[in-house]
C-alpha cells in the first residue's frame, strides 16, 4: 500500500519577467500540433452491465468529464458540481459498453453545453477541447543497470499508466516509435540527461512543440545523480527581489492568480502518495510562462522537510523556449508516471484554461483585423473559427474591405487568454513587416 506523503519542495527560482499582452507575445509562443479532444465523453472500466454498476459508472464518467473540461482534479469539491455528479442522468445523452481484449468499459456521452454552463455558473475554470499534442521521452533503468526507452508499441505498467492518465485528463500524448529514424536522432543517453536541445531536435519529426523528457530509476545513494546543492536563502531572496518586486502591481496580481491555481492543483496530486516534489523554473518569456507550482509561503514552509521513496523520476517539460524541470519520488513506478502526466495536464490547463470567476474584471472586447479573406467561404470559416475558441463569448463581423475583415470579439477571459488559445493553431498568423516583426495592433493573416 502506498504510504502517506511528506512533500518536499526545492524551488530553483529564477527572476520572473512579465510582458504586456500584445501581438509580440503571440509571435513568441510555440505553434504546436493540436488535436480536438472529446472532453464530454468519459469511459470507466467496469465488471459487468448490471444496473448498480451502470449507476456508479455514470457518476465516475461524469467526474472524469468535468476534470477534462475544467482542467482541475478538485472540480468535484465544488458544491454545485458535487450535486450534479450525484444525479448524472440530467446530463447524460447516451452510453454504451465496449469490450476491449476481455476488459469491459462503460462509455458515456454528456451534454457539453449544459456542463459548460454549470462550470461557468459555479465560477470554475473552462478548458477548451483544443489541446496541444505532446511526446514523452522516458528512459527507465532496470535493476541490472540497463537503460531502455519506453516505446509506442510497448504495453506494460509504465506505458499503460502514461496512456490511461492522459486519456482520463483529456490530453494527447505519444511515445516515440524508436525506429531507425529515432535511433539515429537520439540515444538513451540524451533522454537520461534530459537535454532540451536533443529532445527538441528528435521531436521535430513528430510535429510537436510540447515535450516531456524523463528518467525513472531506483532511488539509491549510488543511483541518484550528483547535483549541486543550492543556497536556499540566496535563491529565495533573488526571486523575491528581482522576480516579483520589480513588476508592476497589475502583473503581480495576474501572476499570483496563476501561481495559486497551479499550487492547489499540484499539491492535490500527492495527497495520498509517498511522493516528493522538486521543481525548477527556467526561462520565463511571457505571463503565460510564469506558472509556479508553489507559492513563496509554501516554499518556505516545506523547504526543510525530508522524505524518501523507493523510486525517483526526474522530469523536464519543454514548451518552446520555456523549460521546467524537477523530480518525483515514490514507492510505485506506475503511480509516479501517473503523477507526472497528472502534473503535466495541470500545467497545460493552467496555461490554456479560462477562469471566469477570476478574470471577470479582465474580460474585454477587442477588434481584430483579418486579411486573406478572399471569398465568402473564408469569411464564414474565419468567423466560425473565432467563435469556436473557448475564450470567445461572441464574435461579429463589424467591417469589411475587400479581402480584409474586422471582427469584434467579446472575451470570457483576458487578452492573454486569447493569445494563449490562438497559439495552439496557425489558422491566424500575425501580419509582419519587412523585417519579420509583427505590425502594431491586432492584425492577422488567415491561413487556410
Amino acid at each position: 500500500m502506498i504510504q502517506s506523503v511528506r512533500h518536499h519542495v526545492r524551488l530553483f527560482l529564477s527572476s520572473l519577467s512579465a510582458c504586456c499582452v500584445c501581438l509580440t507575445a503571440l509571435a513568441s509562443l510555440p505553434v504546436s500540433a493540436t488535436v480536438q479532444i472529446e472532453t464530454h465523453v468519459g469511459q470507466v472500466q467496469v465488471e459487468n452491465q448490471s444496473q448498480s454498476i451502470q449507476q456508479q459508472a455514470s457518476r465516475e464518467a461524469l467526474k472524469q468529464v468535468l476534470v477534462k473540461m475544467s482542467g482541475t482534479t478538485t472540480v468535484s469539491e465544488n458544491a454545485g458540481v458535487s450535486a450534479a455528479v450525484r444525479s448524472p442522468g440530467q446530463y447524460l445523452r447516451s452510453y454504451r459498453f465496449d469490450d476491449r481484449k476481455g476488459q469491459l468499459y462503460y462509455i458515456a456521452e454528456f451534454d457539453q453545453q449544459a456542463l459548460l454552463s454549470l462550470l461557468r455558473r459555479e465560477g470554475l475554470p473552462v478548458w477548451g477541447n483544443r489541446r496541444p499534442e505532446t511526446i514523452v521521452w522516458l528512459a527507465v533503468e532496470k535493476d541490472n543497470g540497463q537503460r531502455t526507452i519506453v516505446e509506442e508499441n510497448q504495453s506494460n505498467a509504465v506505458s499503460n499508466a502514461i496512456r490511461d492518465t492522459a486519456q482520463s485528463r483529456g490530453i494527447r500524448v505519444s511515445l516515440p516509435l524508436m525506429d531507425l529514424t529515432d535511433n539515429q536522432a537520439i540515444a538513451v543517453y540524451d533522454i537520461w540527461g534530459r537535454f532540451p536541445q536533443a529532445l527538441s531536435k528528435a521531436s521535430s519529426r513528430y510535429g510537436v512543440d510540447y515535450i516531456i523528457g524523463a528518467r525513472l530509476y531506483k532511488n539509491t545513494s549510488a543511483a541518484i545523480p550528483d547535483l549541486p546543492e543550492p543556497d536556499a536563502e540566496t535563491l529565495l531572496s533573488e526571486a523575491l527581489g528581482e522576480g516579483w518586486s520589480s513588476q508592476n502591481e497589475t502583473i503581480q496580481e495576474q501572476t499570483e492568480t496563476r501561481v495559486g491555481a497551479q499550487e492547489v492543483e499540484i499539491l492535490s496530486l500527492g495527497a495520498t502518495t509517498n511522493v516528493q516534489y522538486q521543481v525548477a523554473e527556467q526561462q520565463s518569456q511571457s505571463l503565460a510562462d510564469n506558472i509556479m507550482p508553489f507559492s513563496t509561503a509554501e516554499f518556505e514552509t516545506m523547504m526543510a522537510e525530508q522524505g524518501e521513496g523507493e523510486y525517483a523520476l526526474d522530469w523536464v517539460f519543454i514548451r518552446g523556449n520555456d523549460v521546467k524541470s524537477g523530480s518525483l519520488y515514490g514507492d510505485d513506478k506506475g503511480r509516479l508516471v501517473q503523477l507526472l502526466i497528472d502534473g503535466y495536464a495541470s500545467y497545460l490547463a493552467d496555461i490554456f484554461s479560462i477562469k471566469p470567476g477570476q478574470s471577470t474584471q479582465n474580460a474585454s472586447k477587442v477588434k481584430i483585423s483579418v486579411a486573406n479573406l478572399d471569398s465568402l467561404e473564408n469569411y464564414v470559416m474565419a468567423q466560425r473559427y473565432l467563435a469556436s475558441l473557448s475564450v470567445v463569448e461572441h464574435v461579429s463581423l463589424s467591417a469589411q474591405s475587400g479581402s480584409v475583415g474586422t471582427f469584434e470579439l467579446s472575451l470570457l477571459g483576458s487578452a492573454q487568454d486569447l493569445v494563449n488559445t490562438m497559439s495552439l493553431e496557425n489558422r491566424l498568423q500575425p501580419v509582419r513587416d519587412a523585417f519579420g516583426q509583427p505590425v502594431q495592433g491586432y492584425n492577422f493573416y488567415w491561413n487556410e
